[in-house]
């Protein structure tokens, strides 16, 4: 029962590394493709489109072969490693920038990089008022999800990367 359990974890911690660096790549790609062709595509056919006070912000929804294809990438790059869903994805109004979002499956593997990533900024930060200004700015970045997939994501943690949108 013990060695299940460890290796259950481990399964989980690589399928997360799996996630962030497949996050990571897309990111990257789209800031190639936006350069490249000059827009970015819109998210699948069950796209919802964004709002804001009466105003269309951009779109999101789940990723497609449209944005990985141009620049040589696999279709595996947008698939969870472990429910086979595609990623989640938003593009702005203009279609010129992007965020990517994956579902963690062990908080711990979440914490620490939201940790060393704000170290790394708290490093570059001279005043504390700027280390409190960041600190709200992050956990602003963390509340975004909609996800229509019949998986229960209840018990994961988002990810993301890519653009602030």
């Amino acid at each position: 029962m013990i060695g299940f359990v460890v290796m259950s974890h481990e399964s989980s911690v690589a399928r997360d590394g799996k996630r962030i660096s497949d996050i990571k790549t897309l990111s990257e790609s789209a800031r190639i493709t936006s350069a490249q062709l000059r827009k970015l595509p819109t998210p699948i056919a069950d796209s919802v489109s964004l709002t804001v006070s009466g105003s269309f912000i951009g779109y999101q929804g789940f990723m497609s072969l449209a944005l990985v294809n141009p620049l040589g990438y696999g279709s595996d790059k947008i698939f969870d490693p472990k429910d086979n869903i595609p990623y989640t994805y938003r593009v702005n109004q203009h279609y010129d920038s992007a965020q990517f979002m994956a579902y963690l499956e062990n908080p711990r593997f979440e914490r620490s990089i939201e940790i060393a990533g704000l170290m790394k900024k708290i490093g570059d930060i001279a005043s504390l008022r700027e280390v409190v200004s960041l600190s709200q700015a992050y956990a602003l970045d963390t509340a975004y999800a909609l996800d229509s997939s019949s998986v229960d994501l209840s018990v994961r943690y988002p990810y993301a990367a890519g653009d602030r949108l």
